[in-house]
Order: structure tokens, then sequence, then C-alpha cells
């Protein structure tokens, strides 16, 4: 699973739970910190905004 360095998934309640998820085989990766290029919902955030606001992306 890739994911994000969101508070959600850097609490401690989250972080207990990694162990067990490996163990189950289920892989666990935190893209860098901050990487918009990565994150699907940063892009999809970028076209909106340029979307809805008639401006180009520089």
């Amino acid at each position: 699973m890739v994911l994000d360095n969101s508070s959600l998934h850097t609490s401690k309640k989250f972080k207990e739970k990694i162990k067990e998820w490996e163990e189950l085989d289920l892989l666990i990766y935190f893209i860098p910190p901050y990487s918009p290029e990565l994150n699907l919902i940063e892009i999809l955030w970028r076209f909106v905004k340029y979307a809805n606001q008639g401006l180009k992306k520089h």
C-alpha cells in the first residue's frame, strides 16, 4: 500500500498496526513528505483549480 504522510497515516494508532499488516504480507510504503507528482489527489486538485479558474499552470 502506498500512503502519503497525512496525520492519519502517521498517527500512533496507525503505526501500531503496521507490524500486524506486514505479518499479513501487506507492504506499507510512504511517499516522500512533499511529492505532489506522486500523490494522485494533488494532481486532481491542480486540475480542478486551473479548470475552474481558467488559468494556465506555471
